[in-house]
């Protein structure tokens, strides 16, 4: 014996299989799932947190902005490759 569990979004949905399942004329059971209090989908709430450092954090360095952004440019590689083929 195989057992199938569906959950139904509608009552629409539940009277068509019931009416499909008449039809072919299968025996089947049915339950009623009783709802739970609170939905299991939904995280717990975490404690509250200072969001704007998580996202753009910072790093000691003995360098100011303006060096610093000097560095990174510095870093970039903006010349053409040529490539032999």
């Amino acid at each position: 014996m195989k057992v199938v569990t569906i959950r139904f979004k509608n009552q629409k949905e539940w009277l068509f299989l019931l009416n499909l399942l008449k039809r072919l004329q299968l025996s089947f059971e049915w339950s009623e799932e009783k709802p739970s209090v609170q939905p299991t989908s939904k995280p717990e709430p975490k404690p509250e947190r200072d969001v704007i450092s998580e996202l753009f954090g910072s790093w000691p360095s003995d360098k100011n902005s303006d060096e610093l952004a000097k560095s990174i440019r510095d870093a970039r590689v903006n010349q053409t490759r040529e490539i032999i083929l």
